[in-house]
């Protein structure tokens, strides 16, 4: 965690301690609320002092930031929250959890499983929470259900160009115009790479079933490679 000073520095170590399960002494000048959402952001640089932020508590673990908002009422959260997505890069995303200031290190735990999906699915900017990524976290929790989906679309890591053409596909949610543009080719170029990745992965991704599975499958892969 990098160095810092005074008030932020403190507000740090209390993030730390609540994190990591620990009990905060009653000494320090940081009354704490009955619940908080905890929030898992990426930056650039991992670096508190680009992102200042007056309203929430900070820490840097990991390589992200960590930050506590206090859930007083939906209205203020959600105040909260976008005042916190408004301070990232362009398409950054917060993944969050909400938990009784007791449970702030399950919750935490819960916001990195859902960064690690995030980043692994390549999401658009936004916040999210487990309930967008439930049917991802069930699959990846499975050792053996995960490495049965990384090992279908392993092979097609060999394909750099199929590999992008589904990675586009995916993002576009399966339209063929913007796909095709944002790979710079002809329609019928994208029609016979992906008709190659079914003949490489055996799964269809031009149905709504086979690219959510291949979806995973590369979910699986990049966690399992991580």
């Amino acid at each position: 965690m990098p160095a810092v000073s005074g008030h932020v520095h403190s507000a740090a170590e209390m993030v730390d301690q609540l994190i990591d399960g620990h009990s905060i002494a009653s000494d320090l000048n940081f009354p704490l609320a009955d619940r908080y959402v905890i929030a898992v952001l990426k930056l650039p640089n991992g670096s508190l002092e680009s992102f200042p932020c007056s309203d929430v508590l900070l820490t840097c673990r990991d390589g992200v930031v960590v930050a506590l908002l206090a859930d007083v009422d939906p209205e203020s959260t959600r105040s909260a929250l976008g005042r916190l997505s408004a301070r990232l890069p362009n398409e950054g995303w917060v993944a969050v959890a909400h938990r009784p200031v007791a449970e702030i290190a399950e919750g935490y735990r819960e916001a990195v499983d859902t960064a690690r999906l995030l980043a692994a699915g390549r999401r658009p900017g936004g916040t999210y929470r487990m309930t967008d990524m439930l049917v991802e976290y069930a699959a990846t929790r499975d050792r053996a259900v995960a490495d049965q989906l990384a090992a279908m679309i392993a092979p097609l890591r060999g394909y750099p160009l199929l590999w992008a053409t589904l990675t586009a596909w995916i993002d576009t949610d399966r339209n063929r115009n913007q796909a095709a543009k944002q790979l710079f080719v002809h329609r019928n170029t994208l029609n016979y790479r992906l008709g190659r990745v079914t003949e490489i992965t055996g799964v269809d991704p031009t149905t709504g079933r086979g690219l959510q599975q291949l979806a995973i499958a590369m979910i699986a892969e990049s966690i399992r490679g991580s």
